[in-house]
């Protein structure tokens, strides 16, 4: 009964906020019209541009960091690539110790 009367709060709240952003004048404008006319301004458009193109760049370098990473490793063939982490037979084995004394 509780997990209801919390929901219907947090319903009644959410819709009076989608009411007030839509529909109640502040200044003149609904807030969504004063986020809007805020996005079409050149500073907002400068920004925007701006931050593309440091997220292109960072995943441009991201992207080549791992491609240079994985050329480097011995036995890379491109799509068929060794994982970043090998584990030899001992590796292994003690895995599989240390299961089994987990299980019991």
């Amino acid at each position: 009964m509780a997990g209801f009367i919390k929901f219907l709060l947090a319903s009644a709240f959410l819709t009076g906020l989608v009411y007030a952003v839509f529909f109640v004048d502040f200044g003149g404008k609904t807030i969504y019209r004063h986020v809007v006319g805020i996005t079409r301004t050149d500073e907002a458009r400068t920004l925007g541009t701006e931050v593309e193109n440091k997220i292109g760049g960072a995943a441009h370098n991201v992207s080549r960091k791992v491609s240079t990473r994985v050329a480097e490793r011995p036995g890379s063939g491109g799509a068929k690539a060794a994982p970043l982490d090998s584990h030899t037979d001992r590796d292994r084995e003690a895995l599989r110790k240390l299961l089994h004394e987990k299980n019991k």
